[in-house]
């Protein structure tokens, strides 16, 4: 019973922190409707002008991101709101179309979140780059290419970084390295 109990209070802990550590930063999502329903237009017309590539229309905002998808129907893959983020240790909910951007850190992004994120029916993205109080790792132009595998290795459906450049870079390495030749 103590056991139930402690792992019960250990995961709220747990989403209490990211769901503060989320709130408190600013993120740079990929495309974000801004901070009222009128850029949700743009966004999605953004969205839809990408053809193969998949854009995550992003906001912090619970009813803005809610709203965007109500009007969308659901076409455009969007980022787990701070609500969703708070409920995701305890429900199965559905995670289809939905991204879970959270930090590179194994503490937030480790390999059990990111497989039950994808058994839901949803995507991880990590920031590379500074994330509230965890550190940049991307702000030094020679990147230690061990460090991206071992963020790639666990499973990471998307990096969000300053260094895109650099990062294909050591991408490519690592998908050769993965290859079945190897």
């Amino acid at each position: 019973m103590l056991k139930i109990h402690l792992r019960s209070t250990l995961k709220i802990l747990y989403m209490l922190l990211l769901t503060a550590v989320l709130a408190a930063c600013a993120t740079q999502p990929i495309c974000d409707p801004g901070n009222d329903l009128s850029g949700m237009n743009a966004a999605r017309s953004s969205a839809e002008k990408q053809g193969h590539r998949t854009i995550v229309v992003a906001s912090a905002q619970h009813k803005i991101i809610k709203e965007f998808r109500r009007q969308d129907r659901e076409r455009h893959p969007t980022n787990l709101s701070w609500f969703e983020q708070l409920w995701l240790g305890y429900a199965n909910t559905c995670l289809n179309n939905r991204v879970l951007e959270t930090t590179y850190d194994p503490n937030y992004a480790s390999r059990n979140v990111i497989e039950r994120v994808r058994r839901l029916g949803g995507s991880t993205y990590v920031f590379l780059t500074k994330f509230g109080p965890i550190p940049a790792i991307d702000h030094d132009p020679t990147i230690d290419p061990a460090r991206i595998f071992e963020i790639l290795d666990r499973g990471v459906d998307g990096i969000m970084t300053d260094r895109p450049a650099a990062m294909r870079g050591i991408i490519d390495e690592w998908l050769e390295s993965r290859s079945p030749a190897h």
